[in-house]
């Protein structure tokens, strides 16, 4: 409903007009520094109060989804299991890439890598609607009808490997 979007949406609007205002509070980052490791050197900082706020809830957010995806998702057979499995690792790729580094246990304590890993994952999502046509509705419709058919369903491919089966 647009009141969930709303909502949903209050933390992101705030986060971006703290950050655009920083300066004058500083909620978002404060003490830049630099800072050394494996021969380079990089910028540091230090998250302000809102920040934290900002990550805790785009971590629940992250969380929530993946759990969306894994509960009723994961039971699906062949061809929508492999359309699931596509949208977990694009989740939890730049996830747990942003949870190291937050936690400073990241490969690289000084270069957050999450912008890259969100990159990586965004290639996976591309590659997944250009060769399967990763949104379609299809699956939605398939998992209403074929599953509540109280006659087997058996699909298969065009090397007679099934594909789909249907719980009865």
């Amino acid at each position: 409903t647009p009141r969930r979007i709303a909502c949903l949406m209050l933390v992101p609007l705030i986060t971006i007009a703290l950050s655009f205002t920083n300066d004058a509070h500083y909620l978002i980052r404060f003490g830049l520094h630099e800072s050394y490791g494996g021969g380079l050197s990089f910028v540091g900082k230090t998250y302000g109060l809102w920040q934290w706020v900002q990550i805790v809830y785009s971590y629940i957010l992250m969380t929530v989804s993946i759990g969306l995806l894994l509960h009723p998702r994961m039971q699906a057979h062949g061809y929508f299991r492999d359309q699931t499995r596509a949208l977990l690792w694009s989740l939890l790729i730049p996830f747990t890439t942003s949870l190291l580094y937050v936690l400073h246990v990241s490969l690289s304590r000084h270069m957050d890598l999450t912008p890259a890993m969100a990159s990586f994952s965004a290639v996976i999502i591309v590659l997944r609607v250009l060769r399967y046509r990763l949104f379609e509705i299809v699956p939605v419709a398939r998992t209403c009808v074929v599953d509540s058919m109280s006659e087997g369903v058996l699909a298969l491919d065009q090397h007679d490997r099934v594909v789909d089966l249907n719980p009865s």
